[in-house]
């Protein structure tokens, strides 16, 4: 009997132990970027990457990097609403700057002032990121997502050595 409760104890923990995406990382929480098109996007800074105070650089928070100009285009072409959240932005700038250089500006989303590192957005106005017209950062990620058979597949083998044993000793 023990040895029926220990094996579904160890099958449990395999189950339920796995998460199904291993992307994410701890000290960043889920509500400060949104997932979308297989990546992962956070709002990181008001400043843009050239700035004086600009934020850390992605790899600060290990698998993060700097967004593609067509990742940029995507970002600014279907999230700007999202990351605008009526109001109340979804961004993560307490995770790449300074105390004091945390929050973001809104404005600069909604005029395509834009960018990742050299990539510099300025969208419909013909005008690029530069000091007088700053940049707010975004920074991706690539989702990898651990597929959903192996905690399944764990389930299945834990049931089948427990009928296996119990089979055995009777």
């Amino acid at each position: 009997m023990k040895k029926i409760i220990t094996g579904i104890i160890i099958t449990a923990a395999f189950l339920f132990g796995t998460p199904a995406t291993a992307a994410l990382i701890e000290d960043l929480p889920s509500d400060t970027y949104i997932s979308a098109n297989g990546i992962d996007w956070t709002w990181a800074s008001k400043w843009g990457t050239g700035s004086a105070a600009a934020p850390e650089a992605p790899t600060f928070h290990e698998g993060w990097r700097y967004a593609t100009t067509s990742e940029l285009d995507y970002l600014f072409e279907n999230l700007v609403n999202l990351f605008l959240n009526g109001g109340n932005p979804i961004e993560s700038t307490a995770y790449w700057n300074d105390v004091g250089q945390t929050g973001v500006n809104t404005g600069d989303l909604s005029n395509g002032y834009i960018m990742s590192g050299p990539n510099l957005m300025s969208y419909g106005n013909g005008l690029m990121c530069t000091g007088t017209t700053p940049c707010d950062t975004f920074y991706v990620r690539d989702g990898e997502s651990i597929p959903a058979p192996a905690p399944l597949a764990l389930l299945g083998l834990g049931l089948a050595a427990l009928g296996f044993s119990r089979k055995r000793n009777a």
